[in-house]
């Protein structure tokens, strides 16, 4: 599939600056809306799927590129920012073009010593990036993210929540069981195994 076009893509209603006319790196450019183009400009390229898929799907950008600015030594500065790595390029992508659903920011993107390197920390629920802000997810820390982990405490409780609350498992009850009691400790037993089975596919996944 070929790529798109830098001016297809808009920002504030305005279609992005030509190709031509940005600078050669990303260190050189004077403003965030050059940012934003300069960066745009190499996510339209991407062979990333993600990447390409949220591109494909989107022309309007919800929000520039705006990078948090760090204290360093009597200064504040722009953080460092590239997108050397996949999942840099997935995080940045979809922190361009998706609104978010999160109204507080995630632990990590509040603490002194995080670099972003978004200005704003956005999630968009647990289908898009596993729940995590994209700022973590950029960094590598998606498990980490307090947004994500708190969606997967609560899945836990609703998955809790869901299991049936089975009798002891005695010689006595097994006994005195009726064939239809006894299948449904066979359909207990088979959802926890699946529940289980999930997170371990999971686990594997992230290692």
């Amino acid at each position: 599939m070929a790529p798109l076009e830098l001016s297809d893509f808009q920002l504030e209603n305005k279609a992005l600056v030509e190709e031509k006319s940005l600078p050669a790196s990303f260190s050189e450019c004077k403003d965030y809306h050059e940012q934003t183009a300069w960066v745009m400009n190499v996510l339209r390229q991407s062979t990333v799927h993600t990447t390409r898929s949220v591109l494909q799907e989107n022309r309007d950008l919800i929000r520039p590129l705006k990078l948090k600015m760090i204290q360093e030594g009597e200064n504040k500065v722009q953080t460092v920012f590239n997108l050397q790595r996949a999942e840099r390029e997935r995080a940045t992508a979809l922190y361009l073009f998706t609104k978010g659903t999160n109204k507080e920011p995630c632990v990590q993107c509040t603490k002194r010593i995080s670099k972003g390197p978004f200005e704003c920390c956005v999630a968009d629920g647990p289908t898009i990036a596993k729940g995590a802000c994209f700022n973590c997810s950029y960094s590598g820390l998606s498990k980490k993210c307090s947004i994500r982990r708190n969606l997967e405490k609560q899945r836990e409780a609703e998955s809790d929540e869901a299991r049936p609350v089975m009798p002891e498992l005695t010689d006595d009850y097994l006994a005195g069981a009726s064939t239809r009691e006894l299948l449904e400790w066979k359909e207990g037993l088979e959802a926890e195994l699946a529940i289980r089975a999930a997170k371990s596919r999971e686990i594997y996944r992230e290692t």
